[in-house]
């Protein structure tokens, strides 16, 4: 088995980090806050949205609201959602719930 990995060294900015930040239950981002926070980072084929599993499951709640869209390849509904708009979300625990601002 060969494993290879390309690495890079990326400075934190207004270009390349975006953040929704105080979710919780009660205050859920929309549709539209996700959106905008990708647009804020000019999204492409190398962007990632990191979550914790309050992430993920509140964006599998408001991602469920929105449109869905199936491929054959597809074989059952889930409600578990890997990508947003083709984005790949990675749920990682060294993401607290009780982190309220952006570093």
């Amino acid at each position: 088995m060969h494993f290879s990995m390309n690495t890079i060294m990326l400075f934190p900015g207004t270009n390349n980090v975006a953040s929704i930040t105080g979710v919780n239950a009660a205050s859920k981002p929309t549709v539209a806050d996700v959106d905008n926070m990708l647009a804020q980072v000019n999204a492409d084929n190398n962007t990632v949205i990191y979550v914790n599993l309050t992430g993920q499951n509140i964006l599998n709640q408001i991602g469920k609201d929105a449109n869905i869209t199936m491929t054959p390849n597809d074989f059952g509904y889930s409600n578990q959602i890997f990508s947003w708009n083709g984005v790949p979300i990675v749920v990682t625990d060294s993401i607290l719930n009780t982190e309220v601002k952006a570093l």
